[in-house]
């Protein structure tokens, strides 16, 4: 298995978001574009430029198609589970991550769902081929998941011309004159095809004539200096956020794959609470006694951004929707403390009746 390093710069992936890297096929470019798979220069605010892409997982069965109509049926076919599709590169870092943000935050997270991911890797970067895209479909390796190569990128031409194609517009008349991606906005570039894109869907959409419009997606653009990933979510009427792209892929599915009312249980800790393991496995037990299927995330305090307001909770605490289970009030500083609980760590009975309050 070859080792492939992906030279790819946030840039034009952000150029691209708005279209005009990446036009024709590989290392073709139109009348004043850039050659599709050659770095531009880094700008200010995203910094994930060139980054290299280790293989992950065992390569799984990847089909090359020379039209829509493999893909659609493949979509069509599992109308009757929520699905995320994909456009990605496989060479290019930030589409890895966000691939791997998909299958953790979206696959593995609420695979009682069911959710079902069409994935659609494309050349968009000069390394970018059929054996790239073998390789990187390790990422979904025991997934519940069917992969595609697009060599013509029929299906981002696609997405960007019948559900992208005003894209331009919101996001010249939302960017502040300062902000940092207005100099490509500026540039006017031409359309090009969607990539490093994450759709959702709900049961039931169809893949007719056009490509369905999705439930909600994220465009991602690039990580900053921070580590934090630059994105669109569901429209282009703002500035692109900032934020941990496995978490904003968490919320996209939360949001379309989590029945109304669905207990979103975090239980918040850091290693070297002597607490935390005990109130993990006092957690999970009350959960498993209650049934229905009720799961919890992890949350690592000390892996949060500073400014997270989840790191000012004392460790540990358990929150449903935000909210803590033993009703302390929220706090008003992110600074990591650690937790008492009158009588030690809530035991998997105390924690169970408190679910039963909350309910």
């Amino acid at each position: 298995m070859t080792k492939r390093t992906a030279m790819v710069c946030a840039v034009a992936a952000a150029t691209a978001a708005i279209g005009s890297v990446a036009a024709g096929p590989p290392g073709d470019a139109r009348p004043g574009e850039q050659p599709a798979g050659e770095p531009a220069a880094c700008c200010e605010e995203v910094t994930a430029c060139c980054a290299p892409v280790e293989p992950t997982g065992k390569p799984q069965p990847v089909a090359v198609v020379a039209s829509l109509d493999p893909i659609r049926e493949v979509f069509n076919a599992n109308a009757d589970k929520p699905r995320v599709l994909l456009l990605v590169s496989p060479v290019c870092s930030e589409c890895v991550l966000g691939a791997e943000a998909v299958r953790k935050s979206i696959i593995d997270r609420f695979a009682e769902s069911g959710v079902f991911a069409v994935v659609v890797w494309q050349p968009m970067l000069e390394p970018d081929d059929e054996e790239a895209a073998r390789i990187a479909s390790g990422i979904f390796a025991e997934a519940s998941a069917v992969q595609f190569y697009d060599p013509e990128r029929l299906a981002g031409w696609a997405f960007e011309r019948e559900q992208f194609s005003r894209k331009w517009d919101e996001v010249d008349a939302a960017l502040p004159a300062d902000h940092w991606l207005r100099q490509i906005v500026d540039s006017k570039p031409e359309p090009a095809p969607e990539w490093d894109i994450y759709m959702v869907y709900r049961p039931g959409v169809l893949w007719e004539d056009e490509t369905p419009a999705p439930d909600a997606f994220i465009r991602h653009i690039g990580r900053g200096s921070d580590g934090l990933s630059r994105f669109w979510r569901d429209n282009f009427n703002s500035p692109p956020e900032a934020a941990d792209l496995f978490e904003a892929m968490e919320s996209m599915g939360r949001d379309i794959l989590e029945p109304e009312g669905a207990m979103h249980i975090e239980l918040l800790g850091f290693p070297d609470c002597p607490n935390t393991p005990v109130m993990r496995e006092n957690l999970r037990a009350a959960l498993a006694s209650i049934g229905e299927g009720l799961t919890f995330r992890d949350v690592d305090q000390a892996d949060l951004a500073e400014d997270d307001i989840r790191r000012g909770w004392p460790t540990p605490t358990i929150l449903v929707n935000g909210i803590d289970l033993f009703d302390m009030p929220a706090p008003t500083g992110t600074a990591m403390s650690c937790r008492g609980y009158a009588g030690g760590v809530p035991s998997a009975e105390d924690i169970r009746n408190r679910f039963s309050e909350h309910r």
